[in-house]
């Protein structure tokens, strides 16, 4: 290593040299020298790393007085490093930062022509070796800026570059996300502007959101930001043409060791959940809303005064009960559960839609009366409002589950499917995993094909009639690539009603792990006599509950599905926020007058339809364990639905080799198709549901009673001759 005065001499030189050449332009627009600042070798004194472009770059290390005394070369013969930085690679900007989380300065370095650079201390706080940065060698690919900050907020330094390239040669700008070691996963910020060629990039909360943003400076067009939701999405542009470089201030979130962007957001819900989700103090909401008496249907359909409905009901027998007894005849009416198999079974041989999680039953009078009573006005422009809608769902929430929402806090959505989408695309970006237990409604496998996310499944156990959580392989899933769960209460097939000690430890291992809830509870209204279903956001511990974000609706409880209304909760105003970003409701008229007369006069209707349901539960199976010995079944804590195990139906038909010899998907398909065949039963297989779900089937059991037991009865002289 040269001695501290030959190498000042050298490197002044060098520097000097440089500028000169910039002055005459032989380095063309780029600035000949950038430095970046900060205590590299741990002595608590400010270090500096200079990077000249296509010479030798340096760390020159403070001593104290203000004046930089020890430099080391990067570049050439007397590099410290092995191998040294090429003079090829022509390096315009560097950045330090944590980068592989071992608690010393890494250096990242852009470069003009070749791959980005990572390069690392050793444990005495020596520069000794640079790797190339995966995915930002691209052809074309010349960086001019760096900057590092955590943009997806995992805790962990990312690296953003800004690129610049030759005209039909330009390469887009690059995220790169820091994967705790040399490794990075890389993409290209979404939305932004094709032909844009970036010269300096600047990361901060520019928006206030508790988020990192990108600013790029563009050499050729307007400024460029990136307003982060997830994954950064480039529409916006800031003011400015021909920008060489910018600054902006770091604000309140940048990489602290230690403490995660979570949970500071976390923290700022706990200061700000009083004065930013609309709190009336001293007032108790769902009080309020029970006092305020019957909510004029107008204010959903901005048409006069609501019509007077009640729970009467032109179906409803003289005894004032239901007939759920009667079958009601779906067949020919566009029905997905009756009308959608038999193309599937040109035979003809389809008799039974148990599969669609739909109900069979005449929807409650009060539904179809509202409906009536709107359609008498023959206008269908947009809806002025949906707060009748939303008091009457704090209404429903309090007086059946006690809890007590605040309507500022709800969204009206089309759907809880494209909800849970809107959770996905906020708070977990491409290429990132969503945790699940599974077996699981297969429509969450389609919301991750959907947002490019991977589902992380993991698989229930069976054990003495209930399907229990493994709770060390769920935790072992709890990896820093996985940022959402999503949590189904009560679950969709099992039929879990989880208890509100199972819902804390999910809650607080997913907190421990900076994993946001996703928690769909659709199936929350249909549950056994003798369970209790738990709101995710009555849980007892605030933190949990500020990290989670609730989905329901009532299409499952009034079978509502085609009038495609829903919900979505979450006391965090940050989550709340980020939610919105991603979300858009296109709301139906008749949609929203069904739903809050369901809401305001439906529970007469409900409170019959539910014990008829359970006696359908325990029909079943009954029925099963005394008829059908080739198929085993436990009844469920909640929802309409039972998951049969029919392994050894299964194996005795020989599904597993005639599934090979037909092409189909799993044995469970082909026993579906076996099963309608042999008994014009349709029901839907268990491995569409995960791992966990083989050998199983799911069958509706929301019916009259007489189709149920007719379905039954055709399984079972099926099987029996098996």
């Amino acid at each position: 290593m040269n001695n501290n005065k030959e190498v000042n001499q050298k490197s002044f030189s060098k520097l000097l040299l440089s500028l000169l050449l910039c002055l005459t332009g032989l380095f063309s627009f780029q600035a000949p020298a950038v430095f970046g600042q900060d205590d590299l070798n741990g002595d608590d004194v400010i270090d500096a790393v200079f990077t000249v472009r296509g010479w030798y770059n340096q760390i020159c290390y403070g001593d104290g007085t203000g004046d930089f005394t020890n430099c080391v070369d990067l570049t050439g013969e007397g590099s410290v490093l092995t191998p040294p930085l090429s003079n090829a690679d022509l390096t315009n900007a560097v950045a330090l930062g944590d980068w592989d989380g071992d608690g010393d300065l890494d250096m990242v370095l852009a470069v003009d022509g070749g791959p980005n650079k990572l390069c690392q201390q050793d444990e005495n706080h020596n520069f000794t070796s640079c790797f190339n940065i995966s995915g930002t060698s691209l052809d074309g690919t010349r960086s001019q800026d760096v900057a590092l900050g955590d943009v997806n907020g995992d805790g962990l330094l990312d690296a953003v570059f800004a690129n610049f390239g030759p005209g039909s040669n330009s390469t887009a700008n690059t995220v790169c996300l820091g994967l705790g070691n040399i490794t990075s996963a890389c993409f290209e910020p979404f939305g932004f502007p094709e032909g844009d060629l970036s010269s300096g990039v600047a990361l901060g909360d520019t928006d206030n959101d508790g988020d990192i943003d990108i600013i790029f400076a563009n050499n050729t067009a307007t400024n460029t930001f990136c307003e982060n939701t997830g994954h950064p999405f480039c529409l916006k542009r800031s003011g400015g043409r021909k920008s060489l470089g910018l600054a902006i201030d770091f604000w309140r979130i940048g990489y602290l060791p230690g403490r995660s962007r979570r949970s500071i957001l976390r923290q700022r819900s706990k200061n700000n959940k009083e004065t930013s989700m609309g709190k009336i103090v001293g007032l108790d909401r769902r009080t309020f809303i029970k006092s305020a008496g019957l909510t004029a249907l107008a204010g959903a359909v901005g048409t006069g005064s609501a019509p007077a409905i009640g729970a009467s009901s032109k179906s409803a027998l003289k005894s004032g009960k239901f007939d759920f007894d009667t079958p009601y005849n779906r067949v020919g009416t566009n029905c997905s559960r009756w009308d959608s198999p038999p193309k599937n079974y040109p035979s003809g041989n389809f008799r039974f839609g148990m599969g669609v999680a739909t109900m069979d039953f005449e929807a409650a009078p009060c539904i179809t009366e509202a409906l009536e009573e709107r359609i008498k006005h023959h206008s269908w422009g947009y809806l002025s409002s949906t707060d009748s809608l939303r008091d009457a769902i704090v209404q429903w929430n309090g007086n059946r589950h006690n809890l007590d929402l605040d309507p500022q806090s709800i969204v009206i959505a089309a759907g809880v499917y494209p909800g849970v989408i809107a959770g996905l695309r906020a708070f977990s970006p491409s290429g990132t995993k969503v945790l699940m237990l599974t077996p699981i409604y297969d429509g969450f496998k389609t919301h991750a094909s959907h947002t490019m996310v991977i589902p992380n499944e993991s698989p229930l156990l069976y054990r003495d009639g209930r399907w229990e959580i493994d709770w060390a392989d769920l935790e072992s899933r709890m990896t820093p690539d996985t940022r959402t769960m999503i949590v189904c209460n009560p679950q969709n097939p099992t039929g879990n009603v989880w208890t509100q000690e199972e819902l804390l430890r999910i809650g607080r291992m997913c907190l421990e792990h900076d994993i946001i809830v996703l928690s769909d509870e659709i199936h929350s209204d249909i549950v056994r006599g003798g369970q209790k279903y738990i709101p995710f956001a009555s849980l007892p511990d605030k933190d949990v509950v500020n990290n989670s974000i609730t989905f329901n609706a009532i299409s499952k409880t009034f079978n509502l599905a085609g009038m495609k209304n829903a919900y979505f909760h979450t006391s965090n105003p940050v989550l709340f926020g980020r939610m919105q970003q991603y979300h858009r409701a296109d709301l139906s008229t008749l949609g929203v007058v069904a739903n809050e007369a369901a809401y305001r006069h439906g529970a007469d209707w409900f409170d019959q339809v539910l014990p008829y349901l359970d006696e359908n539960h325990r029909f079943a199976e009954a029925y099963v364990n005394e008829h059908i010995p080739l198929v085993k079944v436990k009844k469920a804590e909640g929802t309409y639905l039972t998951f049969f195990d029919f392994s050894a139906a299964m194996e005795r038909v020989g599904a597993a080799e005639m599934a090979k010899v037909h092409n189909k998907r799993s044995p469970e398909h082909y026993f579906q198709d076996w099963l309608v065949e042999n008994s014009g039963v349709y029901i839907n297989p268990g491995s569409n549901y995960g791992v966990g779900g083989e050998g199983h089937m799911r069958m509706n059991l929301a019916s009259s009673r007489v189709v149920v037991k007719e379905a039954f009865d055709s399984m079972a002289a099926a099987l029996r001759k098996v």
